[in-house]
């Protein structure tokens, strides 16, 4: 790992680490969860 971050750095290429994944730290995430819950909470469509 130590070796492509010294080829990376020796091509002027930075990196950025980012935090491990939350859901609580991702907007797309509640949303998903506010249409997923409204669609669960809906009657099912009878067709006679």
């Amino acid at each position: 790992m130590k070796r492509i971050g010294l080829l990376l750095a020796e091509n002027g290429v930075s990196v950025i680490f980012l935090p491990r994944y939350s859901p609580d730290l991702s907007p797309i995430e509640l949303a998903w969860s506010k249409i997923k819950s409204s669609f669960c909470s809906e009657q099912p469509l009878q067709i006679n």
